[in-house]
């Protein structure tokens, strides 16, 4: 959200409404990962998977999601570098370094 929108309650709304318990299968429903998970399920074992993967990691108090929020080319810089990861092209490491030169490159323009 914007610092500058006029439109913050609106915005807030919609935060409150997309991550708002009663809207979850709605969201799994074409493949998003909701805040709350419980309950929740699909047909696709994969994205089962997630959602159980998800929900340890927030009752653990780990990050949320929207990783691509970081800076304007993240969800870019992330998702073909985890690609990579998984098919064995590029290592923990080299993933994390380009995640954060991608951060520092941004927060340098600001």
């Amino acid at each position: 959200m914007s610092a500058k929108t006029k439109l913050t309650p609106a915005a807030i709304a919609f935060v409150g409404m997309i991550n708002d318990p009663k809207n979850a299968n709605l969201l799994a429903q074409v493949n998003r990962v909701p805040i709350a998970t419980a309950g929740v399920t699909s047909t696709d074992v994969m994205f089962n998977d997630l959602l159980k993967a998800s929900g340890d990691q927030l009752s653990s108090n780990g990050s949320l999601y929207w990783y691509d929020w970081a800076t304007n080319t993240m969800f870019d810089t992330f998702t073909s570098g985890l690609q990579e990861l998984m098919n064995g092209r590029k290592s923990s490491t080299e993933l994390l370094t380009a995640v954060q030169q991608d951060w520092t490159e941004f927060q340098s323009k600001k």
